[in-house]
């Protein structure tokens, strides 16, 4: 266990940050490998990213194709951390997955591997004699995992994770459009679990947004991303890349020097007058995929493309102005050839996958109904 430490004494490199309890010193800029489907985007994104020093991976069981796209990309680049996840509750399925995992991924142990998107109903299950944390134990009792995390969109969840003494690493959505985010990664690190920052640009649906409003915010990628990695009790930001061009934006931001207090403190009232604006609350999407995810099949039964209509059509409505005509427009134009949410059955299995809550079907019909109306 020693060696994966990768380093008894202090880190050469001086940017780079401790994960917490696992002794590993990773670059503070990760690579969230969500959308990584397909060899040839692993191939080039990838290598690119590793050249320029990230050396730390995020991916999951429940990424699509994800592990298999990056398996053959990491070939030869053994110090970088490679962190999965199991959305499995039990045991014998979470030790599968990891099984799964390690084949797909090419590595014979994986350094950090995650219970995934646990909600406050799994709880007790994955904690049971027979749930999946005991399927990850088991996998370390093997040499096939070296250490255990946990990723969570419940801040209840994420309390208890960090007091339960069982996880090396936690991970969480960090932005800041929800700066509660900030306690959670100081209690975290004063329990010395490792900090893994998800979403740092509020999800992928909110670049969007933010792009398309009249007038615009300030907000921009980058200094989403700074926001994120001025905080020095987060070990690692994951944004999620897929072009390596999205490699090179962020690494010119992770290079300009960190927010201080009042900027940080600026930009979280840039954000919540943002999302006062929108008129949403809490409501839209932030592009994660889960509800087309998860379900053995995974994708809606009717063949709705649910994160593209939230994210390009429910999203930006409400703050386009003038621009309304140009929407409805796009709207139109898109269910020439695609499946429109007047298609849904409101089955509500997206409802269910949902880690935010959110009223799917409810949004799908108050989409249709209000970029629909008079065309």
């Amino acid at each position: 266990m020693e060696a994966d430490r990768q380093a008894a004494a202090p880190p050469t490199q001086p940017r780079r940050r401790r994960l917490g309890r696992s002794g590993l010193w990773v670059n503070p800029l990760g690579f969230g490998a969500m959308h990584v489907w397909s060899e040839a985007d692993a191939e080039t994104t990838l290598r690119a990213a590793f050249s320029a020093g990230l050396d730390f991976v995020d991916t999951s069981r429940a990424y699509g194709g994800s592990e298999l796209a990056l398996g053959r990309a990491l070939t030869g680049w053994d110090k970088v951390v490679v962190a999965s996840k199991t959305m499995s509750r039990s045991r014998d399925a979470a030790l599968y997955d990891v099984d799964r995992s390690r084949r797909y991924l090419g590595r014979e142990r994986l350094l950090l591997y995650q219970l995934h998107d646990v909600g406050p109903d799994d709880w007790e299950e994955v904690l049971s004699a027979r749930g999946a944390l005991a399927g990850l134990r088991a996998a370390q009792e093997m040499g096939r995992v070296v250490f255990v995390g946990i990723s969570s969109h419940s801040a209840a969840v994420l309390d208890l994770a960090i007091v339960s003494g069982q996880f090396d690493t936690i991970q969480f959505a960090y932005n800041p459009f929800h700066p509660e985010a900030r306690e959670i990664a100081a209690k975290a690190a004063a329990h010395d679990l490792g900090v893994i920052a998800m979403k740092p640009f509020g999800g992928f649906g909110m670049l969007s947004t933010l792009r398309l409003a009249e007038p615009p915010s300030s907000l921009d990628a980058a200094l989403l991303l700074r926001y994120v990695l001025s905080d020095p009790h987060v070990s690692v930001v994951i944004p999620g890349i897929r072009f390596p061009s999205e490699v090179e934006q962020n690494l010119l931001a992770a290079q300009l020097p960190p927010l201080g207090e009042a900027e940080r403190l600026a930009v979280e009232d840039e954000a919540a007058s943002f999302l006062a604006r929108m008129a949403l609350g809490d409501r839209y999407c932030r592009g994660c995929g889960y509800c087309l995810q998860n379900d053995g099949g995974g994708a809606c039964p009717a063949g709705i493309d649910i994160p593209r209509i939230l994210i390009d059509f429910y999203n930006p409505h409400r703050l386009l102005g003038d621009a309304q005509s140009r929407l409805r427009a796009r709207y139109v134009a898109y269910f020439v050839s695609h499946v429109g949410p007047e298609a849904c059955t409101a089955c509500g299995a997206c409802e269910m996958k949902c880690p935010y809550g959110l009223p799917v079907v409810e949004m799908l019909r108050e989409t249709s109904r209000l970029l629909a109306a008079g065309l």
